[in-house]
């Protein structure tokens, strides 16, 4: 049997038939399904969490008791969309979606916020 050493060495020295080369192929390819099945359960469980995640929701059904979201605005910026941490103020005359670089903005659509990252241990910031 050709081990995978013998037919590296064959194709470098320009020795590598057309056999060779199909041999390379197979391994290449039995190599891939060893990773897909081993890692088959890795990409099922992140399938899984994305299909979860929530997406973007009309901006109607957004919380409005001072938690922060993410919010698209279609016409944002020179017309077009751009997203922003807004939260929802009525404290003053001018009820509305705010965030902390400009004033009211009119979002269409809402997604909440993920989750803050874990620091590590030795993380000193």
């Amino acid at each position: 049997m050709t081990t995978k050493s013998d037919l590296l060495r064959a194709a470098k020295e320009g020795k590598a038939s057309t056999e060779v080369a199909f041999r390379m192929i197979s391994f290449r390819e039995q190599l891939l399904r060893s990773f897909v099945i081993e890692h088959s359960d890795r990409w099922q469980r992140m399938i899984e969490l994305i299909e979860k995640m929530p997406g973007w929701q009309p901006i109607s059904t957004a919380p409005k008791d001072g938690t922060p979201i993410l919010a698209f605005m279609p016409a944002y910026y020179q017309g077009k969309g751009g997203q922003h941490v807004v939260i929802w103020m009525d404290y003053s005359d001018r009820p509305g979606w705010y965030s902390h670089i400009v004033g009211v903005h009119e979002p269409t659509h809402w997604m909440p916020l993920p989750m803050p990252p874990i620091p590590d241990q030795g993380d000193q910031r």
